[in-house]
């Protein structure tokens, strides 16, 4: 789960909102971690993946707090033995109720964070007219435009002698509250904050010398 758009996000979101349920044994399950670990996990999809057909549990959690208790200090990996622990769980699960027919054979758990993803379609719901609205509103003729992709936004500046004004710090708490003013009619979950926004600044000239122009050099 990495976009708004994923089916898996739809699907988790669905039931946040209280119009599906989680269906056994993968309630069972939810009940189990989030007893365990003092997280709330909102859904668990299993599927099988690719080349080898091995099968996988997706555990998607509400709160980036919580996905990050099961992640490696770095960040970039998730705990081993966290993971083994659930998919053993389920594997319990599945063996005490023949009713349930899943291939359990070398499968493993990973772990997805729903409030991430909420973010990200909060922030990408602006529209374009909004942001237009916003730089005429700000009225400041050193920003060139207001750039953004899944959760991030950036000011940008013509300059980078701009960028680090002696007045950058009183501005860039100015354009984050009016930003947010806008962000938050979108916020549907109530998981942004004014103190959890942060919003960055750039300028044409770095983006052009740096990034040759590109977007796609500049977000990847």
């Amino acid at each position: 789960m990495i976009t708004p758009s994923d089916s898996e996000y739809k699907d988790t979101k669905l039931i946040r909102k209280g119009k599906k349920k989680l269906n056994q044994p993968f309630l069972e399950l939810s009940n189990w971690i989030n007893k365990k670990y003092a997280v709330k996990c909102i859904n668990i999809i299993y599927d099988k993946i690719i080349p080898d057909n091995r099968p996988r549990l997706q555990v998607i959690l509400e709160y980036e707090k919580d996905y990050l208790f099961f992640s490696t200090p770095d960040g970039f990996n998730f705990n081993d033995v966290l993971q083994d622990e659930i998919s053993h769980k389920f594997i319990d699960i599945v063996n005490n109720n023949s009713s349930y027919k899943f291939e359990t054979n070398s499968i493993f758990t990973v772990f997805s964070c729903f409030e991430s993803i909420a973010k990200i379609e909060a922030n990408m719901s602006i529209k374009e007219d909004e942001i237009e609205n916003l730089l005429t509103e700000i009225n400041d003729p050193s920003l060139w435009k207001i750039e953004r992709c899944f959760e991030s936004t950036v000011f940008f500046f013509y300059t980078n002698f701009q960028k680090y004004s002696s007045q950058i710090f009183q501005r860039r708490s100015l354009y984050t509250k009016k930003y947010f003013s806008i962000l938050k009619q979108y916020d549907e979950f109530n998981y942004l904050t004014l103190e959890n926004l942060s919003i960055g600044l750039d300028s044409k000239e770095n983006f052009e010398k740096n990034f040759n122009g590109s977007w796609f050099n500049y977000w990847r």
